[in-house]
């Protein structure tokens, strides 16, 4: 082999290093920009989290009407047998079953979100592994051309 065809070898196994390059680095792009919107998501997520945690106030200032309502009814003895009974039958039936779904939710929510950081945690180390393997992959090419050069 001449020396015109080594070097135009040496070239075109450098050209498809720094090709390579250029892959890695829109892959690194693009998994970055992938981590913003997962950050994202998991900023909408908690502003759902927050709503729900809204809505638990707003259930728990209807509580206290209710036991506002109560107080009214003391003051109304004829009535006050028969009303305190809808008012249990109604918390039974109604608020009770209604807060253990919201709590039910709540911890549906936070086992969702620790899968998907578990998860998002496996795929990471994942491609961190990829990475570090083309990482080393390019500095055995380095190697190999400096030693080339180093022939020629």
């Amino acid at each position: 082999m001449d020396s015109e065809k080594f070097q135009e070898l040496v070239l075109q196994q450098l050209q498809a290093l720094a090709e390579g390059q250029k892959q890695l680095f829109e892959g690194q792009k693009q998994l970055f920009e992938r981590q913003e919107q997962l950050a994202e998501g998991q900023k909408q997520l908690f502003k759902g989290q927050e709503q729900l945690f809204e809505g638990q106030k707003q259930l728990f200032k209807g509580q206290e009407q209710l036991f506002e309502g109560q107080k009214q009814l003391e003051n109304r003895l004829d009535s006050l047998e028969k009303r305190m009974t809808k008012l249990e039958l109604r918390l039974e039936n109604e608020v009770i079953p209604k807060i253990s779904a919201l709590f039910d939710g709540y911890q549906l929510r936070g086992d969702q979100v620790e899968n998907l950081k578990q998860y998002l945690d496996e795929k990471l180390d994942g491609i961190a592994l990829d990475v570090n393997y083309l990482i080393g992959r390019i500095v055995r090419h380095d190697t190999a051309i400096r030693e080339l050069k180093q022939a020629k």
